[in-house]
Protein backbone atom coordinates (compact mmCIF):
# COMPACT_ATOMS: atom_id res chain seq x y z
CA UNK A 1 0.00 0.00 0.00
CA UNK A 2 0.93 3.20 -1.02
CA UNK A 3 2.15 5.74 1.43
CA UNK A 4 0.61 9.33 2.30
CA UNK A 5 3.60 10.53 0.90
CA UNK A 6 4.08 8.94 -1.86
CA UNK A 7 0.41 9.57 -2.69
CA UNK A 8 0.33 13.37 -2.31
CA UNK A 9 3.75 13.18 -4.96
CA UNK A 10 1.77 11.34 -7.12
CA UNK A 11 -0.87 13.84 -7.33
CA UNK A 12 1.55 16.41 -7.19
CA UNK A 13 3.20 15.63 -10.34
CA UNK A 14 -0.60 15.01 -11.90
CA UNK A 15 -1.00 18.41 -11.78
CA UNK A 16 2.37 19.95 -12.41
CA UNK A 17 3.31 21.05 -8.89
CA UNK A 18 6.67 20.42 -8.01
CA UNK A 19 7.64 21.26 -4.27
CA UNK A 20 10.49 22.62 -3.34
CA UNK A 21 12.30 21.37 0.08
CA UNK A 22 10.79 23.38 2.24
CA UNK A 23 7.53 22.92 0.92
CA UNK A 24 8.08 19.23 1.51
CA UNK A 25 8.60 19.72 4.97
CA UNK A 26 5.11 21.25 5.10
CA UNK A 27 3.41 18.37 3.38
CA UNK A 28 5.00 16.10 4.88
CA UNK A 29 4.19 17.27 8.63
CA UNK A 30 1.84 15.31 10.81
CA UNK A 31 1.64 18.44 13.31
CA UNK A 32 -2.94 18.96 13.68
CA UNK A 33 -1.84 22.63 12.99
CA UNK A 34 0.96 23.98 11.10
CA UNK A 35 2.54 27.76 10.64
CA UNK A 36 4.12 29.31 7.89
CA UNK A 37 6.68 31.73 8.36
CA UNK A 38 7.88 32.66 5.21
CA UNK A 39 8.73 36.09 2.92
CA UNK A 40 7.05 36.90 -0.02
CA UNK A 41 7.10 34.88 -3.11
CA UNK A 42 7.63 31.77 -1.16
CA UNK A 43 4.54 30.01 -2.57
CA UNK A 44 2.35 29.70 0.93
CA UNK A 45 -1.14 29.85 -0.83
CA UNK A 46 -0.22 27.41 -3.76
CA UNK A 47 1.25 25.09 -1.28
CA UNK A 48 -1.56 25.06 1.43
CA UNK A 49 -4.00 25.14 -1.79
CA UNK A 50 -1.93 21.95 -3.24
CA UNK A 51 -1.70 19.66 0.59
CA UNK A 52 -5.63 20.06 1.25
CA UNK A 53 -6.72 18.22 -1.81
CA UNK A 54 -5.17 14.83 -1.44
CA UNK A 55 -5.32 14.83 2.18
CA UNK A 56 -8.96 16.01 1.84
CA UNK A 57 -10.64 16.77 -0.80
CA UNK A 58 -9.84 13.49 -2.78
CA UNK A 59 -11.51 11.25 0.17
CA UNK A 60 -14.78 10.42 0.92
CA UNK A 61 -16.80 12.33 3.78
CA UNK A 62 -14.75 15.48 4.01
CA UNK A 63 -15.58 19.03 4.51
CA UNK A 64 -12.83 21.08 4.52
CA UNK A 65 -13.39 25.06 4.69
CA UNK A 66 -10.56 27.74 3.67
CA UNK A 67 -10.86 30.67 6.11
CA UNK A 68 -9.19 33.89 5.96
CA UNK A 69 -9.84 37.64 7.74
CA UNK A 70 -11.03 38.64 4.33
CA UNK A 71 -12.43 36.67 1.13
CA UNK A 72 -9.63 38.19 -1.27
CA UNK A 73 -6.91 36.23 1.20
CA UNK A 74 -8.76 33.12 1.10
CA UNK A 75 -9.84 33.21 -2.56
CA UNK A 76 -5.69 32.66 -3.39
CA UNK A 77 -5.78 28.72 -1.74
CA UNK A 78 -9.38 28.10 -3.16
CA UNK A 79 -8.34 29.18 -6.60
CA UNK A 80 -5.19 26.58 -6.42
CA UNK A 81 -7.80 23.94 -5.37
CA UNK A 82 -10.36 24.78 -8.08
CA UNK A 83 -7.82 25.30 -10.74
CA UNK A 84 -6.38 22.02 -10.05
CA UNK A 85 -9.81 19.84 -9.56
CA UNK A 86 -12.13 21.85 -12.17
CA UNK A 87 -9.47 22.90 -15.04
CA UNK A 88 -6.46 20.74 -14.52
CA UNK A 89 -8.62 17.63 -13.41
CA UNK A 90 -11.24 17.94 -15.91
CA UNK A 91 -13.98 17.42 -12.87
CA UNK A 92 -15.81 20.78 -14.25
CA UNK A 93 -17.76 18.28 -16.96
CA UNK A 94 -18.81 15.88 -14.33
CA UNK A 95 -22.70 17.01 -14.17
CA UNK A 96 -22.45 15.58 -10.81
CA UNK A 97 -19.96 18.63 -9.44
CA UNK A 98 -22.11 21.43 -7.45
CA UNK A 99 -20.18 24.37 -8.37
CA UNK A 100 -20.42 27.64 -7.55
CA UNK A 101 -17.14 29.89 -8.08
CA UNK A 102 -19.09 33.33 -6.91
CA UNK A 103 -19.29 32.46 -3.54
CA UNK A 104 -16.61 29.62 -3.16
CA UNK A 105 -18.14 26.26 -2.83
CA UNK A 106 -17.75 22.64 -4.31
CA UNK A 107 -19.00 19.87 -3.77
CA UNK A 108 -18.00 16.68 -4.91
CA UNK A 109 -19.97 13.16 -5.31
CA UNK A 110 -18.51 11.22 -3.01
CA UNK A 111 -19.58 13.72 -0.13
CA UNK A 112 -17.12 15.46 0.51
CA UNK A 113 -16.79 19.37 -0.44
CA UNK A 114 -15.00 22.52 -0.25
CA UNK A 115 -16.28 25.75 1.43
CA UNK A 116 -14.31 29.42 1.05
CA UNK A 117 -15.42 30.97 4.07
CA UNK A 118 -14.41 34.61 6.21
CA UNK A 119 -13.93 35.07 9.48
Amino acid sequence: MASQSDTMAAYFRSVGYEPFKEQWGYHRSKARFRVVTAGRRFGKSKMCGEDVIPKHLLKSGHRTWIVGPQYSLAEKEFRVVWTDLIVKKGFGKDKRIKRTRGIGSLGRPWLTSAALLTS
